[in-house]
Formats: C-alpha cells, sequence, structure tokens
C-alpha cells in the first residue's frame, strides 16, 4: 500500500536552524514540508549549539506541528570605537554594534580591534533576559598633518602604516590621516618622495586627541 503525504509545519526559535530528515538537509526554519506519514526522526542544527533530535508521527489527516526551541538570549555588543571584530573562541560573531543570538550559560569573548589591546570578558548568557556588552578600549586618537600633503607614514618599526591598520588593506597610510594608538611614547617618521624625511614625537594620553604636524624640506 503506498503511504500517504502528511503536511509538516515546522517552527524554531531562533529562526534559521537547519533541519535534517534521514540525513537528508529539508532548509532552514520556518519549513512547511510534506513527508510520508509514520514516524520520523528529525534533526535540527544551529551554529555550534547542541543538536537537538525530534521524533515525530507524521498524520496525513491533519497539520503536524513541529517547533525545536533552545533557551538563548540576543545580546547586543558595542565598543568604544567602533568597528571591534567580537569573537566566541574561533568563531568571529560580527563587527560591532551589532546583535546576535547566544545560548544560555557562562562564556568568554573577545575584542579586537587594529593596534589596541585585545579585551576578554566574561559574560552570563540568560534566556529571555536581552543582554548588552560593550567593550571600552583604551586608545587615543593621533591626527597626522604635512606641508606638502601626501606623506608616507612610517611606524617606529621603519614599515609604512596602512589604511585600516595591520588588518586593513595593503595600502600605505598618507598624510593627513587620523590613527587609533594605545597610549603611551608615539614616534613616527613621514617620507615624500623630493622632500626630506622628518620624524614626529608626543606622547599620547587615553581618550585624547594628539595633533602632529610637520613642514617637510625638498632635497
Amino acid at each position: 500500500m503506498d503511504l500517504r503525504l502528511a503536511e509538516v509545519s515546522i517552527t524554531s526559535n531562533p529562526d534559521k536552524v537547519t533541519v535534517f530528515w534521514n540525513d537528508q538537509r529539508l532548509g532552514e526554519t520556518p519549513l512547511h514540508k510534506w513527508l510520508p506519514q509514520g514516524s520520523h526522526k528529525l534533526e535540527a542544527r544551529y551554529k555550534n549549539w547542541p543538536v537537538k533530535l525530534v521524533e515525530m508521527s507524521a498524520d496525513p489527516d491533519k497539520l503536524n506541528e513541529l517547533a525545536f526551541e533552545w533557551g538563548y538570549d540576543i545580546v547586543s555588543f558595542d565598543s568604544a570605537p567602533q568597528g571591534a571584530r567580537i569573537f566566541l573562541g574561533s568563531e568571529e560573531l560580527g563587527v560591532a554594534p551589532f546583535s546576535c543570538p547566544l545560548k544560555a550559560g557562562v562564556m568568554t569573548v573577545r575584542a579586537f580591534m587594529p593596534d589596541l589591546d585585545e579585551i576578554q570578558r566574561e559574560i552570563t548568557v540568560t534566556p529571555g533576559f536581552k543582554g548588552r556588552v560593550v567593550f571600552q578600549f583604551d586608545y587615543g586618537l593621533i591626527e597626522v598633518e604635512s606641508e606638502p600633503p601626501g606623506a608616507t607614514i612610517i611606524g617606529p618599526d621603519g614599515s609604512p602604516l596602512k589604511v585600516g591598520g595591520d588588518a586593513g588593506m595593503n595600502q600605505n597610510l598618507l598624510t593627513p590621516a587620523q590613527i587609533l594608538r594605545r597610549p603611551g611614547p608615539v614616534q613616527l617618521r613621514l617620507e615624500k618622495k623630493g622632500y626630506q624625511s622628518v620624524t614626529i614625537s608626543d606622547s599620547l594620553r587615553a581618550q585624547r586627541m594628539l595633533k602632529l604636524k610637520a613642514t617637510l624640506e625638498r632635497e
């Protein structure tokens, strides 16, 4: 006897959970599928969260509804300055500011910003309580100008600074420019073809702006 098909509606909390039936990928929730009548084992996977296994009986005479639930919270992440990359273990969650679902529990998240010290923080995620995590970096802002403009900015290691910092594009940073740096002594060299190089130095304080300006003399 041929098996009849049963209408199955599959939802989850959070959405976009991947559902498998007999090792076959059905898709991401919310889903609307037709399965043969009878008993089925369905598996739900979401990121690195615990896998959910459910056995259901598909009845062809009614709409069969199935919901996968995890204990989780929508957590908002921000950073000062904004733009920090946030990691949970080796997984990059996003670039601040952003929000994402995290499973309930205690975990350590890391915030990374080029040229600034990495920040680690232990957070507790409670289901249903919308949390907010702000990473405050210890930094200052350097504003570099030259006359004439367009000079290449050389760091203390003798290498040109790059647009976007260490993790940025492979393009030299030219004056005028603004640079985020951890507080402390600052020493930079400005170079431009046809002009003598100039070294400028000072001390950068936390949460302050340091303005550095130099005039380049022709060779």
